[in-house]
């Protein structure tokens, strides 16, 4: 170094002076690209100028320098060299805003744009084009292409706010929704200032635009959620730690008649009367222990009257904020559907023992489940002593009897009814008794079962072996002349005797289905007199047409015995002269002459509309009872000790997105998913040992929602007072 002047002086704070006489290889041994600049600078006789970080030798500090290297012949290099520090470090301090702000614009959805009017230059920052998903390498910004991006119904608002701030030299602010080139449409907000010259022409739009779709979104869904609340069809209460009500629903209004703004001057003693103000302390205190309650109690209206409630309470903390969220539902209706279900199920069991007939139930594997008085009678043995055992197994059967109703539960099996089929059946007390068996196959409680009806014949096949052996007597003797008119005489007196005391209609039909003879229960059923009735067409009589039953579209099984001889059931509608009518029971037998030729059928005839009331209102019941379960504004079902559904009302099934006989016969734990199933295990077990009781649980509906309900199970006993099923309300 030869010389320095007063600005080297001062960036080395005086200590430059000590470098005079040091030769460069010396000054810069540590920065070889020095010393290869001034080498080059030397060599091509040239002028390099560039930028440097250097540590100064003379003070030991780091600065930024701009260094220019000037070559003076014949052999001097000048170092002209600026402190540039300073603006180095605001440069940096400028890259670091920049970036934090790109930063806080990425965080906040946040682009920047700018519209130079005068040369109609466009630019966006990159979170603009993230915005509207674009590719900044692949798309050419321009005016029309951001309003081809605006959507189709928000364009004509958004021009009109911008001719309107143009106009009152106002900034442009407004929402409005963008269409992604993938169809996606997103929320906007445009904020924008415009920029005028001294003549007041726009030179200059900035703006700034903000993806706001997931706080409309929010917003949207915070409005939901009030809407939903306000509302619900239960009544939904919150109260603070003081007792006072800070928000009540539109329900909780028309249920209690109060305003919501008396109501927010109120406290939940005035409207429970079961619920004093010396109860609150201890209440808020379990609350706050336990996080939620359930209590049924009443609510008390306006006007003074009461009506019963079951509410879910539930402590909500938000911030310092605590409070007493209630959500009340009115059991009346409900307590009213479980009377009335329990009332019907009393008539129905007063109609099935009343009935006149044997009803019996039993399993498709022929296990007795139920029968009624009338079972009981027919075969001596109490209901308790059959039930749960097979009639296999009961010595009820012959054998050739067991294998005949084998076949017939068979057929139940498969779902055809049977009947009716004699069967002889031994009594408890050793007696036998003769019945005409038909067997429906049902659903129960969502159980297969089979009905079955038995009758007593025992008398009315006496009868017939009587008729039957006195006919063959007739027939055989008819070819003694001699004696043929006194034996006649004889057994036709016999005969008519016999008929005339039988409690049950009989006719005696000829081939041309003329009635050739009635007895005297026959002439008081249809009110005529005997001459009226006899020469007669059956049809005529017991139908009022004027041509055959099967030519009228009814079964008619006179034609089949005379041409078999055999004995034939089958059952009809009576229509008489005064308007009445009955459901009939009709036992066809032929009269056959020695030629073994039947010349006549006898009809016994046996007035079942009773047993069709009977049989009707079983069905109405039935009727009745689906319609209740599926308008009670709950779900119900009603499930075995098995776990399997026997019944669910409409609602029920609705819930899961099924129909009612989708669910019957299912194990609950397959329809509920896993975790709700495992909540309710404890209820479920205790339910099983008898105790009816109420839960809040959570649970999924038909869209895979996770809703809170309120559950009731009740216990069914059977006689011997064990549970049998229990019944679920939602």
């Amino acid at each position: 170094m030869i010389d320095f002047n007063a600005a080297a002086k001062k960036i080395t704070v005086g200590k430059i002076a000590l470098l005079v006489g040091m030769k460069a290889s010396e000054m810069y041994e540590d920065t070889p690209l020095i010393l290869e600049e001034f080498s080059r600078c030397f060599t091509e006789k040239t002028t390099i100028e560039r930028e440097m970080e250097y540590r100064l030798k003379s003070t030991g500090e780091k600065k930024f320098l701009a260094v220019k290297y000037a070559f003076v012949p014949p052999d001097l290099i000048l170092v002209h060299t600026e402190d540039i520090t300073e603006r180095k470090e605001a440069e940096k301090a400028l890259q670091k805003s920049e970036q934090r702000l790109r930063q806080a614009h990425q965080l906040s959805s946040l682009g920047h744009w700018d519209w130079d009017m005068e040369t109609g230059e466009l630019t966006w920052s990159d979170n603009v084009f993230k915005i509207f998903g674009l590719d900044p390498e692949k798309f050419t910004v321009s005016a029309n292409s951001f309003e081809e991006a605006i959507h189709p119904d928000d364009l004509e608002a958004f021009v009109a706010e911008r001719e309107r701030a143009l106009r009152e030299n106002d900034d442009i602010h407004i929402e409005h929704r963008i269409v992604r080139p993938d169809g996606t449409i997103r929320m906007v907000n445009e904020l924008a200032q415009i920029t005028r010259d001294e003549d007041g022409e726009v030179i200059r739009v900035s703006g700034t635009v903000q993806d706001i779709t997931d706080r409309k979104k929010g917003e949207k869904e915070l409005q939901l959620t009030q809407f939903t609340m306000d509302k619900l069809k239960d009544g939904v209460y919150w109260m603070g730690p003081d007792a006072k009500f800070i928000y009540v629903n539109d329900a909780a209004v028309e249920a209690l008649g109060y305003s919501k703004e008396e109501f927010l001057s109120m406290t939940v003693h005035d409207i429970g009367p079961e619920f004093p103000a010396e109860k609150w302390p201890a209440h808020w205190a379990e609350l706050k222990e336990k996080r939620s309650l359930m209590i049924d109690t009443i609510h008390q209206k306006k006007d003074g009257s009461t009506f019963p409630v079951s509410i879910s309470v539930n402590f909500i903390q938000y911030g310092d904020t605590e409070i007493n969220c209630s959500i009340a539902r009115d059991t009346s209706e409900k307590n009213k559907a479980r009377k009335t279900l329990k009332s019907s199920e009393e008539r129905l069991r007063i109609l099935f023992d009343s009935a006149p007939d044997a009803y019996y139930i039993n399993d498709l594997e022929g296990n007795f489940i139920d029968g009624n008085k009338a079972a009981e009678r027919l075969i001596c043995y109490s209901k308790e002593e059959i039930i749960g055992k097979n009639f296999l197994n009961l010595g009820i059967l012959s054998v050739e009897g067991a294998e005949k109703a084998v076949e017939l539960l068979v057929k139940n099996i498969s779902g055809k009814d049977t009947g009716p089929d004699e069967f002889d059946l031994n009594r408890k007390d050793g007696s036998q008794v003769t019945v005409e068996i038909s067997t429906n196959p049902v659903n129960i409680d969502g159980r297969d079962v089979t009905l079955g009806i038995a009758r007593d014949i025992t008398e009315r096949k006496k009868l017939e072996a009587v008729l039957h052996k006195h006919a063959k007597e007739l027939a055989d003797q008819i070819t003694e002349r001699t004696k043929a008119q006194d034996i006649l005489a004889e057994k036709e007196q016999y005969f008519r005797s016999l008929i005339t005391n039988l409690h049950e209609d009989i006719i005696v039909i000829d081939r041309d289905h003329r009635i050739t003879d009635i007895n005297d229960n026959t002439s008081r059923t249809i009110g005529k007199k005997r001459e009226e009735i006899i020469g007669k067409h059956c049809f005529e009589i017991t139908h009022r047409y004027d041509r055959p039953c099967d030519e009228c579209g009814e079964e008619c099984l006179l034609k089949e015995v005379f041409k078999t001889g055999e004995m034939r059931s089958c059952h009809h509608l009576h229509k008489y002269s005064d308007g009445s009518r009955a459901h009939v029971d009709i036992r066809l037998s032929s009269i056959k002459d020695a030629n073994g030729t039947v010349t006549h059928v006898v009809e016994a005839i046996r007035d079942i509309t009773e047993l069709k009331l009977v049989e009707q209102a079983l069905k109405a019941n039935q009727e009745q009872l689906e319609l209740i379960t599926d308008k009670v504004p709950a779900m119900l079902a009603y499930v075995d000790s098995e776990g399997k559904y026997l019944y669910v009302n409409q609602r029920h099934a609705d819930n899961y997105g099924v129909t009612k006989e989708e669910l019957i016969g299912k194990q609950i734990k397959n329809i509920l998913k896993d975790k709700t199933y495992k909540n309710i295990i404890p209820n479920i077990k205790k339910v099983m040992k008898g105790e009816e009781h109420s839960f809040e649980n959570l649970t999924y509906n038909i869209d895979g929602e996770l809703r809170n309900v309120w559950v009731t199970y009740v216990p069914h006993f059977d006689e011997n007072g064990d549970v049998k099923a229990w019944l679920a309300m939602i």
